[in-house]
């Protein structure tokens, strides 16, 4: 199976890995995937015919599906992180799952899945505010 590699220092990644510094998707993946752990959630990458960045994990059960990319304007993108996220969210029995992108946001349903499309900065800011709030 093809496995995803992170670095716990982008900034270390980036001054030895010519392609990761140049690569702001991998950075920004990278860097939801530290805040994920930093928020004490159980983070599991999903491959089954599509993939789907992250499977969250909370008191024993699969709770969310994200997908992580730059740019949600480009229907190729669309289309494959869409795929990856309704596969995951049917194969884990979810209700909605959120793509993670720079600056765009809306939401929609397809084939009985919510799909959430945030920028990555409000996302971030709901893992701060969930562990404030515990």
């Amino acid at each position: 199976s093809k496995k995803k590699v992170y670095s716990i220092d982008i900034g270390l990644a980036s001054s030895i890995d010519p392609f990761f510094s140049k690569n702001i998707g991998a950075k920004l993946e990278n860097m939801i995937l530290l805040e994920l752990i930093k928020s004490q959630k159980i983070v599991y990458y999903h491959s089954n015919n599509y993939e789907c960045d992250f499977i969250i994990v909370e008191n024993e059960r699969i709770c969310e599906a994200v997908q992580v990319c730059t740019d949600i304007r480009n229907t190729e993108t669309t289309n494959r992180e869409v795929r990856g996220l309704v596969n995951a969210c049917k194969g884990y029995g979810l209700k909605r799952g959120i793509i993670i992108n720079l600056y765009d946001e809306k939401s929609y349903n397809l084939e009985d899945i919510e799909i959430i499309i945030m920028p990555a900065y409000k996302y971030l800011l709901s893992l701060m505010d969930e562990v404030l709030n515990e």
